[in-house]
């Protein structure tokens, strides 16, 4: 049906009035109460597709400013009424709109509700004007609301070792409200740029101070990094973080503690957290040397006090080459179960190499991204005394998991999450070993060139001092 709809456009106007608005209630029922999910999609999706071709085909206007107060008078539609197309699709959009108002939410069941908002998403990914309609209805807090407020424990089921989608109908349901909230407030923050407005209004559009509650909530985040959303869902919740943490150290910080807090314990699922990481380190604000510090830590000899009260540090400590005797701390005044980002991969390493693996990975990623902190980790000490270079130990760890993986598991079929990352591993240790070449030529060349400057100065200055010797009698100019 979508595809005669698509190639009749003149007839969806047609269409729309009497297979929807003569049967408006049936419709708005199949949307969200069918028992069937998969009636519920197509549902939903016919529904946005005809609103989108008629808008497209007939060019019509999107009133932003309209209101969703007196739509529900069936006696409104009358044959006037259906003559301005406009009037009908506003009309349509704001009784689907009504389905969902928090009045009605407790009604509806998170887990019927997938079409609904991959509906809304689609229309508001092909039309700017709906964008408009929307952000000014308060929907952020409303579809952040819903994902915020349900309770994920009642479904979850889900195991790393199994083969097929380990996402419970939770966060299948609701990846689209997600989706949507990131796309209108990436929509947002475009034209908030574009006006160089500094009211925080643009085009009339105004974030409410409870809708910014919603945005700049932590629990929001914590929520989206621990029910492990699918992973085309990362890329909104990082839009998130892109807009709700520049210029904001404090919300930086609580979601970097929390990050930091769950790398730990997390195991293979670590993967929304490693996300989330990776892109608060690309912020580029006043910030951003900050972030790096307090993430990656800082290179510390390990100290520690034995039975008699005396400060043992380093090797002293565990008296062996292969255990740790540096460590990377934050700075952040917080408590002692929060370790760096570094410090957790090296813990990670004696007790879950997988896991160890997995955020290895992710750090190459980050590392060969961003040359300030490249030019960070080269410098960095091995933890153990059998590497000179934090590098040199990066490169023994990911080479020896490598051998054990394929000496040990070639001949199972089990899942394992951290096989995913071989290849990316593998192109990524390629990339950051160029990068170190690339370093190491300029360094010496730089040391040539200092040596070539030193030697030329001490010439020149000779040369200088002959001058200045006296000439001899009878010599010519």
């Amino acid at each position: 049906m979508m595809r005669i709809i698509s190639l009749c456009p003149e007839y969806s106007s047609e269409i729309l009035r009497h297979d929807f608005f003569d049967r408006l209630n049936l419709v708005l029922s199949l949307m969200i109460v069918c028992p069937d999910n998969k009636i519920r999609l197509l549902v939903n999706q016919l529904v946005a597709h005809i609103i989108l071709v008629n808008i497209n085909y007939f060019e019509l206007h999107i009133d932003t400013d309209f209101a969703v107060e007196d739509v529900n008078n069936d006696q409104l539609y009358t044959e006037e009424f259906f003559e301005d197309r406009s009037a009908v699709v506003m009309h349509l959009l704001a009784r689907i709109y009504l389905l969902m108002v928090p009045a009605n939410q407790k009604a509806q069941p998170y887990k019927k509700l997938e079409g609904y908002f991959r509906m809304w998403y689609t229309l508001a990914k092909n039309s700017s004007k709906i964008c408009e309609w929307l952000l000014k209805r308060g929907c952020v807090r409303f579809f952040l609301g819903t994902l915020l407020s349900s309770d994920f424990y009642m479904s979850k089921n889900s195991s790393s070792y199994e083969s097929r989608s380990v996402y419970s109908y939770h966060e299948i349901s609701l990846e689209y409200a997600l989706r949507l909230s990131a796309h209108l407030l990436q929509h947002y923050r475009e034209s908030f740029i574009l006006s160089n407005s500094s009211t925080g209004q643009v085009q009339g559009i105004t974030l409410t101070h409870q809708e910014i509650e919603v945005v700049m909530n932590p629990a929001l985040y914590e929520k989206i990094m621990k029910e492990n959303f699918s992973p085309n869902c990362y890329k909104s919740m990082k839009r998130l973080l892109s807009w709700v943490c520049h210029r904001n150290d404090m919300l930086s910080n609580l979601i970097i503690i929390n990050v930091l807090r769950n790398l730990g314990y997390c195991g293979e699922n670590c993967i929304s957290y490693l996300e989330a990481l990776k892109e608060l380190l690309a912020i580029q604000d006043e910030y951003a040397e900050f972030r790096r510090d307090i993430i990656f830590g800082v290179p510390t000899v390990l100290d520690d006090v034995d039975y008699y009260n005396q400060t043992k540090f380093g090797f002293q400590i565990n008296k062996s080459i292969e255990r740790p005797s540096f460590t990377f701390l934050t700075s952040l005044k917080i408590t002692a179960n929060v370790n760096s980002f570094l410090r957790s991969i090296v813990e990670c390493a004696d007790k879950n190499e997988s896991t160890a693996f997995i955020m290895i990975t992710f750090l190459l990623q980050i590392v060969n991204s961003d040359k300030q902190l490249f030019n960070k980790i080269i410098h960095y000490p091995s933890p153990n005394h059998l590497h000179e270079t934090f590098y040199d130990w990066i490169f023994t760890f990911v080479k020896c998991y490598l051998d054990q993986e394929k000496n040990t598991y070639s001949g199972y079929s089990m899942y394992r999450q951290s096989k995913l990352f071989n290849s990316i591993m593998k192109d990524n240790m390629i990339i950051f070993e160029e990068n170190i070449h690339k370093y190491s030529h300029l360094y010496q060349l730089r040391a040539t060139n200092v040596q070539r400057e030193r030697a030329g100065g001490v010439q020149d200055h000779q040369q200088s001092d002959l001058r200045n010797l006296p000439r001899p009698s009878g010599c010519c100019d």
